[in-house]
């Protein structure tokens, strides 16, 4: 359940510490929102292809427009963008919009299908229960939200919350007997897709408790000068996030149109390792590219 929601936030947190001017943010949302239709073009490629020769008789659409989260980030950095100056004003402010977003949730699982075929795939990005809206605005764009609002805090309270030894481990045990006592409730939500990608203000309110630990932890790690290699690779990944993402499932999304459902769980793995490594190299070629010549 973490993924999603940390990337979310760490992105809406950065938002926040940009210093760039309205015109590029926008543009940067933008180009985000169309490249995350064209991945959806790429990696259901195969799929599209067996739809045209009639092999398959589903929607396309449903499949060029699903609301993944390239498309939900774009949209977040618009919207986040045109509010800057409202939610830069007091931590509080993107905090309690961040509350309004996951509690409006639930009023948006009651959309209808609309008669327009534009709005058909329109609506579903802001909400609604359609199963090709894996992250609609309603809940998602309460993360953006809260990395905003963490960094406002983050000014007004000091860099880094300093805490001895004895209350670091302190919050770690507290935080680690809540994801104990609480685990059982976020897997129910998180295994059941559609109740996750849907959430309402109650998985968020455990969401939100889980990333001010996880944070909290994180830091902390960072703040130790540790040159294990597992750590380093990892500080890489999250470095390139989007080009990881892209390429990960353009593979992923063409691969298991051939392969769905008919590998073991040793060669899952395998596919797994397999994957990981060509999506490393891949990523490392990308960066050779002069970044004039990359949209990512």
């Amino acid at each position: 359940p973490p993924a999603a929601p940390v990337f979310m936030t760490v992105m809406g947190y950065f938002l926040a510490v940009s210093k760039k001017d309205l015109e590029s943010s926008l543009m940067r949302g933008l180009y985000l929102f169309l490249g995350g239709i064209l991945l959806n073009i790429g990696l259901n490629f195969s799929l599209l292809i067996k739809i045209y020769n009639n092999e398959f008789f589903l929607d396309p659409f449903q499949y060029i427009f699903g609301v993944d989260i390239l498309i939900l980030a774009g949209l977040s950095i618009i919207i986040l963008s045109l509010l800057r100056k409202i939610i830069s004003l007091h931590f509080l402010i993107p905090l309690l919009l961040s509350f309004l977003i996951a509690w409006l949730t639930a009023f948006s699982l009651e959309f209808t299908e609309p008669h327009s075929h534009f709005l058909r795939y329109l609506i579903p990005m802001i909400g609604g229960n359609w199963s090709w809206s894996f992250f609609p605005l309603l809940p998602w764009l309460a993360y953006p939200m809260l990395g905003w609002s963490f960094y406002l805090m983050q000014q007004e309270f000091g860099y880094r919350f300093k805490a001895d030894k004895q209350i670091t481990i302190l919050v770690i045990i507290a935080w680690a007997l809540y994801m104990y006592i609480t685990f059982d409730f976020a897997l129910i939500v998180s295994s059941n897709l559609p109740v996750y990608y849907h959430h309402e203000i109650e998985f968020f309110v455990w969401t939100l408790l889980f990333l001010s630990g996880y944070l909290f932890i994180v830091s902390k790690i960072n703040s130790i000068s540790l040159a294990a290699k597992p750590l380093v690779y990892l500080k890489w990944i999250g470095k390139n996030v989007t080009p990881v993402y892209v390429f990960q499932w353009l593979i992923i999304g063409n691969i298991s149109t051939f392969i769905y459902k008919t590998q073991s769980l040793l060669f899952s793995f395998l596919w797994f390792f397999a994957i990981l490594l060509v999506v490393t190299l891949l990523v490392i070629i990308w960066n050779k590219i002069p970044k004039n010549y990359r949209p990512l």
